[in-house]
């Protein structure tokens, strides 16, 4: 794997105190908080989800439910769908719940979305993100994605990764 470069940010602070009396300068105090490293946003190639549809065999029909949920995709890399806007969802696309719900399945064995709770998902923050970069990068630390090939088929397995003390990141070995 490429090391990828990193960015660095250092926030500085100079503070001059000054004698109201004089108007001199009698000190100066310098701060500087944290260095945070984080790698930088690497190129990128603009890809349709049409075509990485394609990639993971996810047809057609699937991928208009997508894009209805990366619509509605947040800044944390999650859909909440309420039973109101599964059924506005199912509306749109002509389907009934229980076909919305097995394009969700669908979606979720391809890799593209997982279920975390009762009504939402989480996207795969390494196909899909928003926001800023470092935000991303740290989304893609706590996503784990494993493709294994066998006789029998491809088998894909994506779920977050959860540290010793339970919390779920990986945020030191990317920032570290």
């Amino acid at each position: 794997m490429d090391k990828l470069r990193t960015v660095t940010h250092v926030n500085n602070e100079t503070t001059i105190h000054t004698d109201l009396r004089t108007g001199e300068a009698v000190s100066e105090t310098k701060t500087s908080a944290s260095v945070i490293k984080f790698p930088s946003e690497p190129p990128f190639v603009k890809m349709y989800v049409q075509d990485l549809c394609g990639i993971v065999g996810v047809e057609a029909a699937d991928q208009s439910l997508l894009r209805h949920l990366l619509a509605r995709l947040d800044y944390d890399g999650y859909v909440t769908l309420s039973p109101r806007s599964k059924a506005n969802i199912a509306d749109q696309l002509s389907i009934s719940i229980k076909t919305f719900r097995n394009r969700l399945s669908k979606l979720s064995k391809a890799g593209l979305i997982q279920s975390t709770s009762l009504n939402e998902y989480q996207v795969n923050p390494k196909y899909f993100a928003r926001g800023n970069w470092k935000t991303i990068c740290e989304q893609r630390t706590k996503y784990e994605l494993r493709i294994s090939y066998t006789d029998a088929g491809r088998e894909i397995e994506g779920h977050e990764v959860e540290d010793q003390s339970g919390d779920s990141h990986k945020q030191q070995e990317l920032l570290g």
